[in-house]
């Protein structure tokens, strides 16, 4: 069990030992970091002089992780001159990612093997290897690349694991839902993804046509369902109540039944048609409780709900250069972003320029940035943010299940009540 060696073998005569997960990582000696009380398997083994470890991982994966794995593995192998060899997990568990990609290093910490990143693969290593007959598959070579290849593989194993074939994703001629249907259509086959266009009296032009020419560009049906006649008949049914009812200052009453009606509409599409409903937010709108509960928060999956909106755009970037053409249409990646639920309007009505968010929101999220905090961009802004950060915890809550990219994704790890009367003060002027 975790914590615990496995038995003691012989093959060759080779003492082999085997570990379960970060047991062998020897991550104080890695970090500089003093041993604690804690039992220690590694050592353990060590001091039993075994010539080999064997180390059976499933470490979720999150970008940077392999590299960081590599380097972590290499040292223990050198620094206990032992052979180390190890068997990572791959595939997508709920909205747990494993990228394979399993190792093997000698008694030096040379690399003796990698396996295929995001892909099962067997892999025979010959201890005995000179440097330069390695068998080391290629990794992955710039962020965006992990990120797509773990969204790919954790959509369709979550899809298929749930025993289904087809998605369903709105498609709003933005950025979010041409990325989720761009991602749906390599898991699943652009045949088994339908996208759906849900205009309204407000919805641009330009955003259908991007829209229809994305799908055009993956082979993905479409079908388009306009909402302004519901629109009306939920205006006529309230008009008696609301007149009684005298109108707040910011009320979004009607746009977020704009989004309530297209939550509805996608998820009557996926009971017809046996589909799963792929919800289209970002980290960026999660953060800050941008999105309608019950509207655009609906759906099976959050497919970049860990994923901020400034590294949606590079990871479009970086699939367009690969692809060699611009499947995802270019005015989709030019335009402002823009939730179109009123005349004119942008998503920096609402919130700062995502060049400016992001920082921020990853800045608190990993260091537990206060408003006192010297070099800030505003302490005004940080407080803001960080306001509308932890306010926002009760939509996130009923969210959909989202796959996990970072290292600190809103979830499991994630801990703060859901309610609660504290807020930073605003900053002195």
């Amino acid at each position: 069990d975790r914590g615990r060696s496995c038995g003691l073998v012989a093959i060759e005569g080779w003492g082999l030992r085997g570990v379960v997960c970060e047991d062998n990582w020897d991550a104080a000696s890695f970090w500089k970091m003093q041993h604690g009380t804690m039992h220690n398997p590694l050592m353990e083994m060590v001091r039993r002089c075994v010539d080999a470890i064997v180390q059976l991982a499933a470490s979720p994966f999150f970008i940077g992780m392999e590299e960081t794995r590599e380097h972590l593995l290499s040292h223990v192998a050198a620094r206990h001159h032992v052979h180390l060899f190890s068997v990572n997990a791959v595939g997508g568990n709920d909205n747990l990612v494993f990228s394979g990609q399993s190792l093997a290093f000698d008694a030096t910490g040379r690399l003796l093997g990698r396996g295929k990143a995001f892909a099962e693969d067997l892999l025979v290593v010959d201890t005995a290897l000179k440097v330069e007959d390695a068998i080391v598959a290629s990794s992955c070579q710039s962020p965006e690349e992990e990120c797509w290849r773990a969204l790919v593989l954790g959509t369709g194993d979550y899809v298929h694991k749930s025993g289904m074939k087809k998605a369903v994703v709105g498609l709003s001629g933005g950025m979010d839902s041409a990325l989720v249907c761009t991602v749906a259509a390599t898991a699943l086959g652009a045949e088994n993804v339908l996208g759906v266009l849900m205009p309204a009296s407000h919805t641009s032009q330009d955003s259908i046509t991007d829209a229809l020419q994305l799908a055009e560009n993956l082979g993905v049906t479409t079908v388009t369902l306009p909402i302004e006649s519901m629109m009306h008949a939920f205006e006529s049914i309230f008009e008696p109540v609301f007149a009684t009812l005298p109108e707040e200052p910011g009320d979004v009453t009607f746009e977020n039944l704009q989004a309530r009606i297209r939550g509805t509409l996608l998820m009557s599409l996926a009971n017809r048609k046996g589909a799963l409903v792929l919800n289209t937010g970002n980290k960026s709108e999660s953060a800050m409780g941008y999105c309608t509960l019950y509207g655009d928060s609906v759906g099976a999956l959050a497919v970049i709900s860990d994923v901020p909106k400034t590294f949606v755009y590079r990871i479009a970037h970086w699939y367009n250069q690969q692809e060699g053409r611009d499947v995802i249409p270019q005015n989709i990646l030019s335009k402002a972003p823009s939730a179109e639920l009123r005349p004119g309007q942008k998503d920096t009505d609402s919130l700062p320029p995502y060049d400016v968010l992001d920082p921020l929101v990853e800045r608190i999220l990993y260091t537990r940035a206060s408003a006192v905090e010297e070099n800030a961009v505003s302490a005004d802004l940080l407080v803001e943010v960080r306001n509308k950060l932890f306010s926002s915890e009760f939509k996130r809550r009923q969210g959909p299940l989202g796959i996990q990219v970072s290292s600190c994704p809103f979830g499991t790890g994630w801990q703060v009540p859901a309610v609660m009367r504290y807020r930073v003060p605003e900053a002195a002027e």
